[in-house]
């Protein structure tokens, strides 16, 4: 129903940082996305040569990250451009600047930590992990009735169903193009591509109702167990204590510019 190769955890080294808390793993990463955001730009340019550290030691070397960001470059190189033309501080709406581009670099520094910041998340641990941590700071809400026992049959409802509705557009959109390049097939006027794209929503919509309708039934009472890690130890409260004061003093001292 649910294939296990579409959620489970990417092939990663191990490392230090996966042997903390889920808890605080994922109470780390809030404030490392809130001094990515808005922390000065030397700040973020040492916390972003640190993530990309320790992907490397999670077995994402410098190549493979290059690869990652190779096919976003011409986004990069447009978000440069709209920058260096709407900088008004510096010049002229419509006139490039110097200051606009700066600027520019400077979102573009701040988006890199913040995936890089992810990426670091998502390689330290698994699904288990993820569920696992989520489910412990949820757990006082238990009391006020809220289902925290369901978190896991969510995550993996979403995580295994987003993956296919995914795969079956790009079927849909190959066909599609098949379809409309096949010899004898009317040729039409140009469209844009967005357009196409748009009018694969609806069966995609229609895939995905027809999916909860047969997953309900088939999950109803069976939820993932979330195996227990106990409690945090001092030095993790510690050191996540210790990532709040950094990133508090990195936005308030230095003014977030």
């Amino acid at each position: 129903m649910i294939p296990g190769a579409s959620f489970g955890p990417a092939p990663a080294r191990r490392f230090p940082l996966a042997r903390l808390h889920p808890a605080i793993r994922l109470g780390l990463l809030a404030p490392t996305l809130a001094l990515a955001l808005g922390g000065s730009w030397p700040v973020v340019a040492a916390l972003t040569a640190g993530l990309a550290g320790l992907l490397a030691a999670c077995g994402l070397g410098a190549r493979a990250q290059w690869r990652l960001l190779r096919p976003w470059w011409p986004m990069a190189l447009l978000a440069l451009s709209v920058h260096a033309l709407t900088t008004t501080t510096a010049a002229p709406l419509g006139h490039p600047s110097w200051a606009g581009l700066a600027a520019g670099g400077r979102a573009l520094l701040r988006l890199a930590a913040s995936l890089a910041a992810l990426a670091v998340w998502l390689r330290s641990g698994s699904l288990d992990d993820l569920v696992g941590g989520v489910a412990w700071w949820l757990a006082p809400l238990r009391r006020a009735g809220v289902a925290t026992d369901d978190l896991g049959l969510a995550v993996a409802v979403a995580c295994g169903t987003v993956p296919q509705v995914l795969g079956e557009g790009r079927r849909l959109r190959a066909v599609d193009e098949l379809r409309r390049h096949a010899p004898g097939a009317a040729r039409g006027r140009w469209r844009p591509g967005w357009l196409d794209r748009a009018r694969l929503v609806a069966p995609l919509l229609e895939t995905a109702a027809r999916r909860v309708d047969a997953l309900e039934p088939a999950l109803r009472g069976r939820r993932p167990a979330v195996a227990g890690r106990g409690r945090p130890r001092a030095a993790e409260w510690a050191l996540l204590g210790a990532g709040c004061a950094a990133a508090a003093a990195g936005i308030i001292l230095r003014g977030g510019r």
